[in-house]
């Protein structure tokens, strides 16, 4: 069965809505199922005042005929699908309306950024495509750079723009035109400064950047504002709005003498292994359930993990292993049980819903037996009963320091974290979209 992902619309883009419309047509009368994939708040520029109702009705309507599922790429703990503008509507009916095809899928951000370590005095100011409001912030750093000699501001911006601002750069100010892959400089700064932007913020989320937003609002664009303040008073990170730029300095001195600064969060930050897990398993729900098991990764996570210690021969003698985290789609347990099948598993999941998916998929497969779900948090499981030649592999979407020392201090077994390896789930996604 073919599947086509549509970002964005119809909550945004509509003046393509023609193009759109034409492509979901023709995709209907083929039998190709629409899968429609949104930002946490995925509105674009505000509709005039009497055309509010109609595009949020006319949204749903979409939404109903043409659309397998809505993929949220955030979390409801902290920011919820909301309306856009109403006029007379009910916003919270208005997505009530949806929750049958709505799926949250945590954020998506880049696997590859690592946990922020300082190393240097560097504080990075970036503002997107430089566009007039950003010509703003940069314009505000030149005044107060002074303010801090030891540290180093270097602001990435577009050429045209490099020779009218350079002269009235101060010593520690460096300018450049481009970045090569900025991320891996962020995780050991100072300091970043940067808009709101959605693949920004998950960065600094996922890596506990020390940072400052200023939300971008020209136009009259919701989505930055609404996330970040949103999310400001968890202490992630600090907000200034364009009225408040006379605060920056205040704020920079208080990002970096702060110890308890940014505060750790728990947002659900696996979008991209969770939207390719529903995009995989509604594909194994129009063919066969039993293709899960037929189709999982050879070496995954589980294998991969002895593989790369050079030990696979460990689990010739191995009779039992537990898996923290195992999620909606045990695929590494399946291409363990096809490899090692005297190897008894268990799988320790603590949602519920994704717990009781997964158990399906092993009902259908040749591991019915083999392998058991329970739903759990891991670090109440009891792992006394293992022995010594047996393995608790923590996945890497768990917190899982507390579960290990509880392994170390309760059972013979060894605790392992599973490692994410890059493009596994987009090599995956791809073998799915690319099937006729």
């Amino acid at each position: 069965m073919q599947k086509i992902i549509c970002e964005g619309f119809p909550f945004c883009r509509h003046q393509f809505s023609h193009e759109y419309f034409s492509f979901f047509e023709e995709a209907k009368k083929r039998g190709i199922k629409i899968i429609i994939s949104a930002r946490d708040f995925p509105w674009d520029e505000p509709h005039q005042d009497s055309l509010q109702d109609w595009v949020a009705y006319t949204q749903n309507i979409v939404c109903k005929y043409y659309a397998e599922k809505v993929l949220i790429h955030g979390d409801p703990k902290y920011l919820p699908l909301v309306s856009d503008r109403v006029r007379m509507n009910n916003p919270s009916e208005v997505i009530k309306h949806l929750e049958d095809k709505i799926v949250y899928t945590g954020y998506v951000c880049n696997e590859k950024i690592k946990p922020h370590k300082k190393v240097n005095n560097n504080i990075f100011v970036s503002t997107g495509l430089n566009k007039e409001e950003g010509m703003l912030v940069f314009k505000e750093i030149t005044k107060i750079a002074s303010q801090f000699p030891d540290y180093k501001f270097i602001m990435p911006i577009a050429n045209r723009y490099l020779k009218t601002i350079k002269m009235k750069t101060k010593d520690n100010i460096v300018m450049v035109p481009f970045i090569q892959n900025m991320y891996k400089h962020l995780s050991s700064c100072s300091l970043y400064i940067t808009y709101g932007g959605y693949n920004s913020t998950m960065e600094i989320l996922k890596s506990g950047i020390p940072a400052i937003i200023i939300p971008r609002t020209d136009g009259q664009k919701m989505e930055q504002f609404v996330r970040c303040y949103t999310l400001e008073p968890f202490n992630f990170f600090k907000v200034i709005s364009k009225s408040e730029f006379d605060k920056i300095p205040t704020v920079i001195k208080s990002c970096l003498k702060s110890i308890d600064y940014p505060a750790k969060n728990s947002i659900d930050l696996n979008g991209v292994k969770k939207s390719n897990e529903v995009t995989l398993l509604r594909r194994f729900s129009d063919s066969g359930l039993h293709y899960a098991y037929d189709e999982a990764e050879t070496n995954a996570w589980i294998v991969k993990t002895l593989v790369d210690k050079k030990q696979r021969y460990k689990f010739k003698t191995c009779q039992s292993i537990v898996l923290v985290g195992s999620g909606l789609y045990p695929y590494s347990m399946f291409d363990l049980h096809k490899q090692y099948p005297h190897i008894k598993q268990v799988g320790l999941e603590i949602n519920s819903k994704r717990a009781a998916i997964a158990r399906k998929l092993i009902k259908e497969s040749p591991a019915k037996d083999t392998i058991k779900i329970i739903t759990t948090d891991g670090l109440d499981f009891d792992y006394s009963w293992m022995a010594q030649e047996d393995f608790v592999f923590i996945s890497v979407d768990v917190e899982g320091e507390h579960i290990f020392n509880k392994v170390l201090k309760t059972s013979k077994a060894q605790p392992l974290v599973c490692a994410p390896y890059k493009n596994t789930w987009l090599r995956n996604l791809f073998n799915v979209l690319s099937e006729s």
